[in-house]
């Protein structure tokens, strides 16, 4: 008997182009200072929704519909970015992330909705939910 396949997911939204060069930009800053950072790729860089871990892969299609549901009657917004910071802390960088100023409340109200959503399929609500880029 095969075990089951696992992928590694998580839900984002995908940015303009005119914001990924400005945050690549940020980026190859950032590596200038000669900081061991493991960026994002460029073509990779999106608002991260929710991470979901390692996923069954056949619980892909579940989400999708999940998804489907959530984003029913969202509309366009438009996001701009302001700051940049890191997680867990300055000590310790894993992640660099730049904050979302304009479009805030909109991907607030869009992450209640998935939340909601995947939370019938077993996975967890985030707790306190920072709107990011990655």
């Amino acid at each position: 008997m095969l075990g089951v396949q696992m992928v590694r997911a998580f839900i984002g939204i995908d940015i303009d182009e005119a914001v990924r060069h400005k945050l690549v930009a940020a980026q190859e800053q950032l590596q200038a200072t000669g900081a061991q950072l493991k960026l994002v790729e460029p073509p990779n860089i999106h608002v991260t929704m929710k991470f979901l871990g390692e996923v069954p892969e056949d619980k892909i299609d579940a989400i999708a519909e999940a998804l489907k549901r959530a984003a029913a009657g969202t509309g366009q917004f438009d996001i701009r970015v302001k700051g940049i910071g890191v997680f867990p802390n300055l000590r310790y960088i894993r992640v660099v992330w730049a904050g979302v100023a304009e479009g805030r409340d909109e991907v607030i109200g869009l992450h209640q909705k998935i939340d909601r959503e995947v939370q019938s399929l077993g996975f967890r609500p985030d707790r306190d939910f920072v709107p990011h880029m990655t």
